[in-house]
């Protein structure tokens, strides 16, 4: 067979033509690399050179071939630090590569050596631990809360092992049945222990390890049983019943209590207190001044304390004393008084309190009372004068006050939900008689936050934040308030209502809203006050301090504020709904939510019996017209007034 160059030449030959030979490139092709001998197209034999291979080839024979990377460097592109992978080369070729092992105690998780921390019991296990909670460093060097088992009894758990305490005294006592003296026992340990089981109670003797009853005396029983008086029946501590005679038993009311050290709780005897009812004929005015040493020699009542049996050393009684002594005039049920306590080495006390009455249930146990016999009790306390001790404010509110008071009738704009709105509006004031002001401040960049200072008598000063307490500024009174200064109720006029803490949330008809107020000494209140504790001097004039974050009541001064102030009203509701209202207590709260601190909150609250008079807004000296656009008021009330009726309903 003749080949293909051959016939060509042969055709070149026969028509004369020459042969046109391939290229080098040509020759070679695309897969060829290096020097080759090749025969062209001609059938001429050529040494030709077919250079490098593109990048990323090898030349392998002549041939451009792809060796594929190595498995360090496939490995590193894995991230993969262990284990067999497979995977695809940059040649197209399906590889599987080895990456290595980890080192104990690692092992491979997902191509990473990873430490795999031991189990909880072999790590309790290798720090010897068996039993409790406890946090352990484990292996892999993190620290693990593990929990090691509990013990067997009578082994218990202590510093992580178990071990065997045996019972406690009281325990072992209990099991034999041993209830008073020594005895010797063996233990759950099979230790011998010395026990002592104690001793027995009152009226019973210990014999071979048990107590023996024997009964009190006649005497004995009286003191024991509640108010014990006359001849009564009782079962004595042997469980036997008993009929005794004791002393007789005392009726009428019953004002007592204890003075005592404030620093150490201790009933003081020798005070003389002095007692004087508030306010006194001519004081009733709310502009009234108690001047500094006032019938300091003329009181109303006046006692001196004595030591007792229990913890009562001052009683006030109607006919015959039943807890000490002395047998002086009662003191009147919500009746206010005033009352001067004095005690040589002490700092004197002033206080105002409302007496909320007697009752058969507050008589103390350890006083012989009959059964209509009623009681009540209340304390006080003085600081040593030789001592360092806070100085700290004692707010009440002033009753006399809410009788500057005056219902009123606001019409209301025509686009509002009701045509007339009854409220009662009423004077407030705010009085301190602490041993130290009364004295806030706002926290810098606090955002309204307020401090309470407290002044030591040894001239320190305490700060503290009070709890919600904040100052904000009024646009109505352009000037800075301090919130929830006072809180104004109208509650029903039964006993059960009286205590603010006890009561139903239905004692409560109407309130008006927390009344905030800058705080600042309008006007002295009392001169014995101001005189014991060093507050002659106002220490919060306005101005400056309505316009400043510093605010405060000087010890002996009141801070008043009058009815026609915006915010000083109960808002009750249509006619309508007030001429359902009927008698109602007028309560108001100085410090409501009771963020401040001070000695005592006997006095905070005051009470006025109030009724609402028929056809209020038939009188027209209680109408305030709010029904015109308030560019249109034309009168200080209304400025100041409408705005609380007309937002009621916001």
């Amino acid at each position: 067979m003749v080949s293909w160059v051959c016939m060509s030449c042969l055709m070149l030959w026969l028509t004369g033509c020459d042969c046109e030979p391939e290229s080098d490139e040509q020759l070679c092709g695309d897969d060829s690399c290096g020097q080759l001998s090749l025969l062209d197209n001609c059938g001429d034999q050529r040494q030709v050179d077919c250079g490098d291979c593109p990048q990323g080839l090898e030349c392998d024979d002549n041939q451009c071939v792809c060796e594929g990377e190595t498995t360090q460097v496939l490995c590193e592109r894995l991230d993969a630090q262990c284990g067999v992978h497979g995977l695809t080369d940059e040649c197209g070729h399906e590889r599987k590569i080895e990456c290595g092992s980890c080192t104990e105690p690692d092992q491979c998780v997902a191509g990473t050596c990873d430490c795999l921390p031991e189990r909880d019991d072999l790590l309790c296990e290798s720090h010897d631990m068996t039993c409790g909670q406890a946090t352990i460093e484990d292996r892999c060097g993190g620290e693990r809360q593990v929990n090691c088992g509990d013990c067997l009894e009578p082994y218990a758990c202590e510093d992580n092992r178990c071990l065997c305490d045996g019972e406690t005294e009281d325990e072992l006592c209990e099991a034999q049945s041993l209830e008073c003296g020594q005895a010797t026992v063996v233990d759950s340990c099979d230790e011998e222990v010395q026990l002592g089981c104690g001793s027995c109670p009152d009226h019973h003797e210990c014999e071979d390890n048990l107590c023996e009853c024997v009964g009190e005396t006649d005497e004995e029983l009286c003191d024991e049983v509640d108010g014990a008086c006359d001849t009564i029946e009782t079962t004595d501590a042997c469980g036997e019943t008993r009929t005794v005679d004791c002393e007789p038993c005392v009726s009428g009311d019953s004002t007592f209590g204890a003075v005592r050290d404030a620093s150490s709780g201790a009933l003081l005897d020798d005070a003389t207190i002095h007692v004087y009812s508030w306010p006194p004929p001519g004081g009733s005015n709310f502009s009234w001044f108690w001047e500094s040493g006032f019938r300091s020699n003329d009181p109303d009542i006046s006692t001196t304390t004595s030591s007792t049996s229990g913890d009562i050393n001052y009683e006030f009684a109607s006919q015959e004393s039943m807890c000490t002594d002395d047998q002086v005039a009662t003191l009147s049920a919500h009746q206010w008084y005033r009352y001067v306590v004095e005690r040589s080495g002490y700092e004197p006390g002033v206080f105002y309190r409302l007496h909320p009455g007697h009752s058969a249930g507050d008589c103390a146990s350890e006083c012989a009372a009959a059964e209509d016999a009623r009681c009540h009790r209340q304390d006080f306390e003085l600081w040593p004068d030789d001592e360092a001790y806070p100085q700290t404010p004692n707010l009440i509110t002033d009753p006399r006050e809410l009788e500057d008071n005056q219902w009123q009738c606001a019409l209301l704009p025509p686009d509002a939900p009701v045509d007339e709105l009854i409220g009662f509006r009423v004077r407030l004031g705010g009085v301190n008689i602490g041993h130290g002001p009364f004295h806030l401040e706002a926290i810098p960049d606090g955002g309204g936050q307020v401090l309470q200072h407290i002044e030591w008598s040894d001239g320190s000063v305490e700060s503290r934040t009070i709890p919600s307490g904040t100052f904000e500024f009024f646009d109505d009174h352009d000037h800075i308030h301090f919130m929830d200064w006072f809180a104004m109720r109208f509650v029903t006029p039964t006993d059960d209502c009286r205590d603010v803490d006890g009561r139903s949330s239905g004692c409560v008809v109407h309130e008006g809203v927390k009344i905030s107020y800058c705080l600042h000494d309008l006007d002295p209140f009392d001169g014995d006050v101001m005189d014991f504790y060093a507050g002659q001097s106002a220490l919060f004039l306005d101005p400056p301090v309505c316009d400043t974050t510093e605010q405060g009541v000087t010890q002996g001064w009141r801070d008043t504020y009058d009815k026609g102030l915006p915010g000083q009203v109960i808002i009750v509701g249509t006619p309508s709904e007030v001429a359902d209202l009927g008698e109602v207590w007028l309560e108001a709260e100085v410090d409501p939510l009771r963020m401040i601190e001070e000695s005592e909150r006997h006095g905070n609250i005051a009470r006025l019996l109030v009724e609402p008079p028929s056809n209020i807004c038939g009188d027209s000296d209680k109408v305030l017209d709010c029904s015109m656009p308030p560019s249109e008021y034309d009168t200080t009330d209304q400025r100041r007034q409408c705005g609380d009726y007309v937002d009621f309903f916001d």
